[in-house]
């Protein structure tokens, strides 16, 4: 091979291995710039995380607890209905108006309204 022929080869050669070189160090660049900012922005997914565990568990706390005065509330306003149902009749037997049961009524009233209330919320959760 020709001495002048061989010496271009070699100089393009090395100039191939320059823009090789010269690629990877733009790949190496840009990667950096990637897992930097990936690494910026875990820090907030990172907070995101932690507060919706809190709230989850907050969530399933209230929640039990909710299920919990539900079964209460219940128990409690079907022993009064069975009381406002007694003075009713004794009401209505003696021929008197007791003003207890038209109160009583009004907050079972509002009690029943709560219960389907929470009830519905809870089955939504």
């Amino acid at each position: 091979m020709n001495p002048e022929v061989k010496k271009i080869g070699n100089k393009l050669f090395d100039k191939v291995e320059l823009a090789s070189h010269k690629v990877e160090l733009t790949v190496v660049s840009d990667l950096e710039k990637l897992l930097n900012e990936i690494k910026s922005l875990n820090a907030p997914i990172s907070q995101n995380i932690d507060k919706l565990t809190n709230l989850d568990k907050l969530l399933k706390d209230e929640k039990e607890l909710s299920k919990n005065n539900l079964n209460k509330l219940n128990s409690a306003y079907e022993k009064a209905v069975v009381l406002v149902d007694k003075l009713k009749q004794t009401s209505k037997e003696l021929g008197i108006d007791i003003p207890l049961i038209k109160t009583a009524t009004n907050e079972l009233d509002g009690a029943a309204e709560d219960f389907v209330d929470l009830n519905g919320v809870l089955k939504r959760i």
